[in-house]
């Protein structure tokens, strides 16, 4: 990802702003104009298999509602992203918007790493998510084939679980659902 230099400026004027029709994608952080490229497809596998294991436990162990990217995450007036996943309790649900995004802290929010996004995943959007109160964050590797699973205890991430190999681990949000490793990656 690279910076826009430009004055810093809220998600509000971020909404309003046209920008070109390519593969890049435009987040706001801290008021700054963020781009990258868009996923390959090692990325898009990962994400479709995350997906269809978040429905499984949407029926059978949390009610609640998944949304793969795009879709704009505003967190504060001067952050928009969008997360590869979000996931939102059923408790949480005043926080989409049905015609903007998820307008607060989503519950769980996954992001898998590409070659120019693991820095600003690890340690920016890390950052971010803590402050804003994302309960649960997943740092999926495709390329080292790890998940980093970090919870939110006393306002601090704590390393709730790291996978790798053919290890399993529970998701503190998705009350009750398991993962392997082998259930995330190609």
């Amino acid at each position: 990802m690279t910076a826009i230099q430009a004055p810093r400026i809220t998600w509000i004027r971020f909404l309003e702003m046209d920008f070109p029709e390519n593969d890049v994608i435009y987040e706001l952080i801290d008021g700054i104009i963020m781009q990258r490229s868009s996923p390959n497809p090692i990325h898009q596998r990962v994400v479709r298999k995350i997906s269809a294991l978040f429905e499984k436990a949407i029926e059978s162990h949390q009610p609640g509602e998944f949304f793969p990217a795009p879709l704009d995450v505003f967190l504060g007036e001067f952050t928009c992203v969008q997360p590869d996943l979000v996931f939102v309790l059923e408790i949480h649900r005043n926080i989409i918007h049905e015609t903007r995004g998820i307008v607060g802290a989503p519950d769980l929010v996954v992001e898998v790493l590409s070659t120019g996004t693991a820095k600003r995943d690890r340690l920016e959007k890390k950052e971010l998510y803590q402050q804003f109160g994302v309960q649960e964050y997943w740092i999926v590797d495709p390329l080292l084939r790890t998940l980093e699973i970090y919870t939110l205890v006393e306002g601090r991430y704590t390393l709730h679980a790291f996978l790798e190999n053919e290890e399993t681990a529970q998701s503190a949000v998705l009350g009750g659902m398991t993962c392997a490793l082998d259930d995330l990656l190609p």
